[in-house]
């Protein structure tokens, strides 16, 4: 419940929210560290990162849940 919470409100510790706080000092660090290409941001890992939406994808089937990927 607190983590639902926390990813609705972008409270997660990402990489770019780290940097915001000042935690990060370099915003080169931000990058994700799955796909190395796009920010580290809650939207990126849980929606829109290829390697990540595999793995989401994959749990989900497992856990014989019906997904809809969103389009490119």
């Amino acid at each position: 419940m607190v983590f639902s919470l926390q990813l609705l409100q972008d409270r997660i510790p990402t990489r770019v929210n780290l940097f915001r706080r000042g935690v990060l000092p370099d915003p080169g660090g931000t990058i994700c560290v799955f796909c190395g290409v796009y920010g580290e941001c809650s939207a990126h890992l849980f929606v829109t990162c290829a390697i990540l939406s595999y793995v989401w994808y994959s749990i989900a089937r497992w856990l014989g849940w019906e997904v809809v990927m969103p389009r490119d």
